[in-house]
């Protein structure tokens, strides 16, 4: 499970990174809130949030960008996404969010129920109109 687990991380982080400078999708900022559902903060030395866009492909080669963003541990928030190039927002429209909490090392802890780790699972749903986001996740 944590060999997966890492899997995963890694394979979150290289997601998010992309080659070349011209994105053809339009991109907005978002900003937010998580926490657990009773309000309490997630016990987490990091958080990442990934945003999976749920736009359709331009074609077989020009897919939207997942992107990113780091939580600040101590309030819940976040407010720099960055899919293309630091800090340019997310693909508008629809996108699945996974939530990843590790130690400050990248080791995965079980603070984040598994559901919220898998794009598949995820009970995160988020239209970009709907920004600021207030994520309310169970604990586990």
């Amino acid at each position: 499970m944590i060999a997966a687990t890492r899997i995963t991380i890694l394979l979150f982080c290289l997601g998010t990174l992309g080659c070349g400078s011209d994105n053809p999708f339009p991109q907005v900022q978002v900003s937010g809130t998580i926490a657990y559902e009773d309000g309490s903060l997630i016990p987490a030395e990091m958080i990442i949030l990934k945003f999976e866009p749920l736009a359709p492909a331009l074609d077989e080669k020009t897919f939207p960008r997942s992107g990113m963003s780091y939580v600040n541990v101590g309030d819940g928030t976040f407010d720099v996404v960055t899919s293309h190039k630091y800090a340019d927002g997310i693909v508008r429209g629809k996108h699945r969010v996974l939530v990843v909490a590790s130690t400050a090392s990248g080791q995965p802890t079980d603070v984040v129920p598994p559901e919220y780790i898998d794009s598949e699972k995820t009970p995160l749903i988020v239209d970009t109109t709907d920004s600021p986001f207030e994520f309310k996740i169970r604990k586990p």
